[in-house]
């Protein structure tokens, strides 16, 4: 699946320390804590921290309490466990009191069970809602599929709706089908609103029609950006363009940054120095 809600259940950028989270956890528990929220708030840090399975008892004991919405946290914590009939479960509790957010990911974990329709039912009625993600699931689907036709026709309608990840695999969709210089109108367009996820494509696109130092511009705009993959194709370009030892740095970096293609390239390169 292309894409699915916030997994990190609240994403924090000052998470408490282990010894204070294990502090407040005990608090609740030797209180028998009827607080409900304290219960999700001290899920959310747990389940941010990667300590999934005590956020889920946390979760589980605000659902318990009466915060049946709060069954969307607690499916992404059965979701990050790989216990994906049980995250079914909580986010069609989750769905079932109102909460529209939770149709993304359950649409995604069932399409993950292999129950193909279900999952198109989740995403459909996500868009119904007015969730881009909705769109862009159904498009994945839809290619995946082999529906060419109906993937672009909801590409576009998630691009039109200002999901950022849509622009990209509307691109290669049309680059797929010859229509290059579409594509690449659509990802400037995307580039001049400051999507970062652009960026890299067009790059790739410029890169393969020459425009080499449009590209490598815009390969180190996405480098700013953090995307770990444009440091390897830019590699690739100075690699192209005989510029072996500014590749080779780059795909340093890249490497260090956990890429595998990367590392797969400096050997190469390497091996015929």
């Amino acid at each position: 699946m292309a894409d699915d809600h916030d997994h990190d259940h609240g994403a924090h950028d000052d998470l408490p320390s282990d010894e204070e989270l294990t502090g407040r956890l005990a608090g609740l528990r030797a209180a028998g804590s009827t607080d409900a929220q304290e219960w999700t708030d001290v899920g959310v840090d747990l389940a941010d921290s990667g300590r999934v399975e005590e956020a889920e008892e946390c979760f589980r004991a605000a659902v318990a309490l009466g915060e049946t919405w709060v069954a969307f946290n607690l499916g992404n914590a059965l979701a990050d466990q790989g216990r994906l009939d049980d995250a079914a479960v909580e986010f069609q509790r989750a769905v079932d009191d109102g909460y529209e957010d939770a149709y993304v990911n359950l649409g995604v974990v069932l399409d993950e069970l292999g129950r193909r329709d279900e999952a198109r039912a989740a995403f459909a009625a996500a868009a119904d809602a007015g969730d881009a993600s909705g769109l862009l699931n159904l498009g994945v689907l839809a290619l995946e599929d082999g529906d060419t036709a109906e993937a672009e026709r909801r590409f576009a309608a998630a691009v039109a709706a200002g999901h950022p990840d849509a622009r990209p695999e509307l691109a290669l969709l049309l680059v797929d089908d010859g229509r290059t210089a579409e594509a690449e109108s659509l990802l400037r367009v995307g580039v001049e609103a400051g999507e970062p996820q652009s960026m890299l494509p067009l790059a790739d696109l410029l890169a393969a029609g020459g425009a080499v130092a449009e590209a490598e511009a815009l390969y180190l705009r996405a480098i700013d950006e953090g995307d770990l993959h444009a440091r390897t194709n830019l590699g690739v370009l100075y690699a192209e363009t005989d510029r072996r030892d500014d590749a080779e740095e780059q795909w340093v970096l890249a490497a260090r940054d956990g890429d595998d293609l990367a590392a797969e390239n400096l050997r190469e390169i390497r091996r015929y120095n």
